[in-house]
């Protein structure tokens, strides 16, 4: 009786093929389209430009706001708002999230707003504007200092709990 050693594989060249291309294909199918992360969005920091990255189960639309800054100009926080859409099976779900970012370009708070009608519009003076529920053209402005709110109020009777990285800064 001989070993299975001994018997030669036959292998499906074309079979063998087909994996090896798909294996050096899978990496580039995506090489078309840029993705842009949080810091690379920071490191280019294009005032209200909008950043797009898609695939092919989601799509994420993030803009930097600008920063806060202190008495001295010196920057506190970097601001970027972000919505993102994904599918499950044949729904889509979407998340809107301004994020806050330190001196040092790491992620401390965040905050989901729900809606991206709630995402904010512009920063100016250390002041957020969010828009009005009612699409009147009217905003409602909430002023950041060093330290971050517990909570941030993006119409009169709608407020969003700040969620804190790690420890709350400069507290």
């Amino acid at each position: 009786m001989r070993s299975l050693l001994y018997y030669p594989v036959r292998v499906n060249l074309n079979f063998t093929c087909f994996v090896l291309f798909a294996i050096l294909c899978i990496p580039f199918s995506s090489a078309g389209q840029k993705k842009y992360s949080l810091n690379a969005i920071l490191s280019i920091k294009a005032i209200n430009k909008t950043f797009v990255s898609k695939s092919k189960d989601d799509t994420t639309w993030r803009t930097y706001l600008g920063s806060i800054k202190d008495d001295k100009h010196r920057t506190i926080y970097y601001i970027i708002k972000e919505f993102n859409k994904i599918q499950a099976a044949v729904t889509w779900h979407g998340h809107s999230n301004v994020y806050f970012f330190n001196a040092y370009k790491k992620v401390v708070a965040r905050v989901d707003v729900g809606l991206p009608e709630n995402l904010p519009v512009q920063l100016e003076n250390n002041t957020i504007y969010f828009p009005d529920d009612k699409n009147t053209g009217q905003v409602s402005g909430v002023k950041i200092s060093r330290s971050l709110p517990k909570a941030i109020c993006i119409r009169p009777d709608w407020c969003e709990e700040v969620i804190f990285y790690l420890h709350r800064p400069y507290k």
